[in-house]
């Protein structure tokens, strides 16, 4: 018969000890990292809430992405950097509306939605809130011009959403969409499995490509970030399906051991469906 040793409170925690030595070892990692990064120094100085500013700066230089009073969609917009900078960049007259999951207080001159914008009911408040743009309300005036709107009242806004789609929860836009730039920055929780953090990040690259093909105006903007892998190429095609010109680029401020890159679309084709984009 096997003795039964006895039992020892240590041995239960070794788990745990062993646990949180890896999270701390991480975390030192982590923190040395940023204190040497040169774009983390730069953002603090440039008031821009992450280092993540200088990508974007980087794809506008390279493709015009912004002009002034354009309307840009800002998806996974926490911390807020990209919305900063399309903030900046879209004055006078422009507007910025950032969604992300985690709760962010938006940049100055930016408006938010804290959602999962995976899920229909935040997508549909995305639109409603674009509907509601796209009909002219007039820019606040306590901005001096700047982004932003005077909130509606909530019978106007109700007329006026009843007058888009009366007969459906999801506003419809016919031909006049209203969006500019589709912005994605968005990225599932990290795993350290390449192929499923690949994958992830194609999901969530197509969720905004979805979104951009029922509100992006013909002649506008794609932005995503995706892990490269397998299945970049042909998020790479569906892209080129919808825009006249696609660019694969890993801008300067990503760091080299990094697995991100960004696509960008030019100039969305006219007669776009979701049949032209995903179909085989």
């Amino acid at each position: 018969m096997r003795q039964k040793l006895p039992f020892n409170p240590l041995q239960s925690l070794l788990p745990r000890i062993f646990v949180r030595g890896k999270k701390h070892d991480a975390r030192s990692r982590w923190e040395m990292r940023q204190m040497k990064d040169k774009h983390v120094a730069m953002a603090k100085a440039d008031g821009f809430r992450s280092r993540a500013a200088y990508k974007l700066q980087e794809l506008d230089s390279m493709f015009r992405l912004f002009k002034p009073g354009m309307t840009v969609v800002d998806l996974g917009f926490a911390p807020g950097a990209w919305s900063q900078v399309a903030a900046q960049r879209v004055r006078p007259g422009g507007r910025v509306i950032g969604v992300d999951i985690l709760p962010c207080i938006p940049p100055p001159g930016v408006s938010s939605i804290q959602g999962n914008f995976l899920s229909k009911e935040t997508q549909n408040e995305l639109k409603r809130v674009l509907a509601v743009s796209a009909m002219g309300v007039p820019k606040d005036k306590d901005s001096g011009g700047a982004i932003g709107t005077a909130p509606p009242s909530y019978l106007d806004t109700e007329r006026e959403l009843g007058s888009i789609n009366s007969n459906s929860n999801e506003p419809q836009f016919g031909d006049d969409y209203p969006v500019d730039i589709v912005l994605s920055d968005m990225m599932a929780n990290v795993s350290g499995i390449a192929v499923r953090d690949h994958a992830a990040s194609i999901d969530l690259c197509d969720a905004a490509l979805l979104f951009a093909i029922d509100t992006l105006k013909v002649g506008g903007s794609f932005a995503c970030k995706v892990f490269t892998g397998e299945e970049d190429k042909f998020l790479q095609q569906r892209l080129k399906r919808m825009f006249h010109d696609v660019k694969r680029r890993k801008p300067e401020a990503t760091r080299k051991e990094s697995k991100e890159l960004y696509l960008v679309g030019l100039k969305r084709r006219k007669n776009v469906t979701v049949e032209s984009v995903f179909g085989a």
